[in-house]
């Protein structure tokens, strides 16, 4: 094809003449000495027409200058001249031509290679004006355009984001778009340029900060950006500030949430109808009135939800919507309304519908407002069940008081005949201690009958918990397959508690897990010390604290109903009175405690109390010595009760001291006085509460108080619910005995005070 090898010319020649590039030869003077015939199908002039004339005449004037410089600054042969013009076809029309030349400069020639780029600068050209003209649209668009590269670093920002910020363009362009986004929504942001890699399109918030530091809160609509290899080189956002619409979205759901809370929070029937009676809300009480739900009833007629007749008649009402629309102000239901809900059930109905106006005052809809008014009458049965409560727990708290008297007196005639009787005699012995445990087995239903009736004040002292849960544990559980397990922390820290209450509460929970766990199971009991901090997520009191779990394995509670076992009269056992867990739930609260349940239908129920820690030093009576302690003195004892202070005297009387005896308080400030004028006041005087019809024991101490404010004096009562009983020391006593006592009881808080009395 190219000759032999001695023809390198030829070679040459053809090379020269078969490229498609458009080759050439031109000399310092500027005409062509040779060109290939590439010119003459590109520009269509024939060869010789080219090589004619001047080169620089066939160049666009607009490029002629700079085609000339770019040619004298290469004459001196050191550079490849690279460069672009316009060239004229024969047709007159001009083609872009790219230029690679090099010279010569002693043969005064010039070596070019040219292209004929016309396509490419076309499309080049087409591409800038449409890059032009979006970059016009980005710049005058009304949302904040942003560009990110692969990095996150920003590499375009339009006007309006750079105003949404306070930026200048160089401030923001090739700045990593993490160093203007708030520091808490950076996670927020790398996670979702983390989907855009994976070519995820999304919408989301985000908060920038502004020069001032000022956040606004944006959303971004983010899409990738892929390379013609698929390969992800950034992503490009519209911007939107929202921080107003956000602000206003929240206030109008906040707004909107207040309606559904004032709507599910009024206790009537709400129903709101267009002008046509179709309903286009229905509050809670609404719905569990008709039997329709909300998403049910919407844009049916009224009157096929609410369905209503004249309880006399039996024939249906006149539509109150319909009455509204033409009277055109608020009216009432007619008497004896009855409302047939879907079910088939009927309510005895009050209440009225009102007409609702737009701003001009013209009736855009209907609303009714009604309530269930059979509750009434509901209600004034309960009232007269209140009352009859009332009445009972007043009946109860005088039956208490009246039994522990009685009760005193025969556990003092059975310590007397205990005391008296033969050692040998061990067959009367067994009878006196069973009547003895019977006397304080009643007195467990005396403390809750001054439970159900006032609620019982307690008397507390610090008390042997263990000791406290073992026996009501053991007692209860007796005679049942129940097992327990108790489990107590060792250096377990103290309590102070009214025992008799503590333990009764104690046993109705452990009665209730015995019949939740009717066939068998195991009750798991433990205590512990709970140190609640004022950060704690919990709702428990601040400070140091006993906690004490029951925790059973049987049928647990609905849910549906957690929240009202604590409710007096609730019970879901057909033989229930609802009291026990009420009971529970008033010891705690007067105990200044906290107690709280979870259960779960099938699965058992946890019950969880919280009694406040005490630094007493006093000992409880478990820890304390029960001997009976002799000692002497003269006793004065006020109790209306003869039999009272029979028992009274000969139980002192057998512990060594000697005693008078007052029936009110009269009687009792004459004696204390004369004990004073003879010399030898009592060493320590006792007080009842309640003298019914005379003067009772917190009246006597404030007159013996004047008399001698070092006066020794103790309250007694067997009606615990007064609150001298539980605050004595700030009426002036120096103790308290709760009748029925026993007679180490009195032995105890007699030789503590009359020792240090006179």
């Amino acid at each position: 094809m190219f000759g032999g090898p001695n023809d390198g010319g030829n070679q040459i020649d053809r090379f020269f003449e078969l490229s498609l590039d458009m080759l050439c030869i031109a000399g310092f003077d500027g005409f062509y000495r040779r060109l290939n015939r590439s010119w003459e199908k590109v520009l269509g002039w024939t060869r010789e027409e080219l090589m004619s004339r001047p080169f620089l005449e066939f160049v666009h004037p607009e490029d002629r200058k700079g085609t000339k410089e770019a040619a004298e600054k290469h004459l001196d042969g050191r550079n490849v001249m690279m460069f672009e013009n316009r060239y004229m076809c024969k047709d007159g029309t001009y083609r872009w031509i790219s230029w690679t030349a090099y010279s010569i400069v002693e043969e005064s020639l010039i070596y070019a290679i040219a292209r004929d780029v016309t396509g490419s600068k076309v499309t080049e050209e087409a591409l800038r004006a449409s890059e032009l003209k979006y970059r016009k649209l980005l710049e005058v668009a009304t949302e904040g355009i942003l560009v990110v590269d692969r990095s996150a670093a920003i590499t375009y920002a339009n006007e309006r984001f750079l105003n949404m910020l306070d930026r200048e363009a160089g401030e923001v362009i090739g700045q990593p778009l993490t160093s203007f986004i708030d520091h808490q929504d950076v996670p927020l942001l790398l996670s979702h340029l983390e989907r855009r890699m994976k070519g995820e399109e999304e919408q989301y918030d985000i908060r920038f900060v502004r020069r001032d530091g000022r956040r606004i809160l944006t959303m971004l609509s983010a899409a990738p950006i892929f390379d013609e290899q698929r390969h992800y080189s950034g992503s490009m956002s519209l911007v939107t500030d929202v921080t107003e619409k956000r602000g206003m979205e929240r206030a109008l759901m906040e707004e909107k949430e207040r309606l559904n809370v004032t709507l599910r929070s009024i206790g009537d029937g709400v129903i709101v109808t267009d002008n046509d009676g179709r309903i286009l809300l229905l509050n809670g009480v609404a719905e569990e009135l008709t039997g329709w739900s909300q998403k049910d009833a919407m844009s049916r007629p009224l009157e096929e939800v609410f369905n209503i007749i004249n309880e006399v008649t039996g024939e249906r009402c006149e539509n109150p919507v319909e009455k509204v629309l033409r009277l055109g102000r608020v009216v009432g239901l007619a008497n004896h309304t009855v409302l047939i809900s879907r079910d088939g059930s009927r309510r005895l109905l009050g209440d009225s519908g009102s007409p609702i106006r737009d701003e001009d005052g013209s009736i855009i809809g209907v609303v009714l407002v009604f309530r269930d008014v059979t509750g009434e009458q509901r209600m004034e049965a309960e009232m007269i069940k209140m009352q009859r409560l009332e009445s009972i727990g007043v009946l109860a708290g005088g039956i208490a008081h009246d039994f522990n008297n009685y009760l005193m007196a025969i556990e003092g005639n059975i310590a007397l005949a205990r005391m008296k009787l033969d050692p040998g005699n061990t067959a009367t012995l067994e009878r006196l201690v069973d009547a003895e445990k019977a006397s304080v087995k009643a007195r467990s239903l005396t403390k809750q009958l001054l439970i159900f009736s006032k609620g019982g004040e307690p008397i507390k002292k610090v008390v042997d918990l263990e000791g406290l849960l073992l026996d009501s544990l053991k007692i209860t559980l007796a005679g049942s397959n129940v097992q327990y397990r108790l489990d107590i922390e060792p250096e377990l820290w103290r309590i102070e508690a009214d025992e008799g209450q503590l333990g009764q509460a104690f046993n109705n929970i452990i009665i209730n897990a015995r019949e939740a766990m009717a066939n068998g199971g195991l009750l798991e009991v433990e205590a512990r010390n709970v140190r609640c901090e004022q950060d704690e997520t919990r709702s428990y009191p601040r400070g140091e604290h006993v906690g004490i779990w029951f925790r059973d394995h049987g049928s647990g509670i609905p849910i549906g109903i957690v929240d009202k076992i604590f409710d007096p009269y609730y019970s879901t056992k057909p033989s229930g009175r609802g009291l026990g867990l009420a009971i529970v739930h008033s010891i705690v609260k007067h105990h200044d405690g906290l107690i709280t349940v979870s259960a779960e239908e099938g699965k058992g129920t946890l019950f969880e109390i919280l009694l406040p820690a005490t630094y007493s030093d006093r000992k409880s009576k478990h820890e304390e010595s029960r001997g009976m302690t002799g000692g002497h003195g003269q006793l004065l004892w006020m109790d209306d009760e003869e039999m009272i202070r029979e028992v009274g005297g000969q139980l002192l009387s057998f512990l060594g001291y000697r005693t008078e005896f007052a029936r009110d308080g009269h009687e009792a400030m004459a004696k204390y006085r004369s004990s004073m004028a003879s010399g030898e006041p009592f060493g320590l005087v006792i007080l009842d509460l309640t003298i019914p019809g005379n003067m009772g024991g917190e009246e006597t101490m404030r007159h013996l108080l004047e008399m001698d404010p070092d006066i020794r004096a103790i309250v007694c009562s067997g009606y615990s619910n007064d609150p001298v009983m539980a605050r004595y020391y700030d009426y002036g006593f120096r103790g308290v005995l709760s009748k029925p006592f026993s007679l180490d009881d009195l032995s105890e808080i007699v030789g503590k005070l009359i020792r240090k009395g006179r």
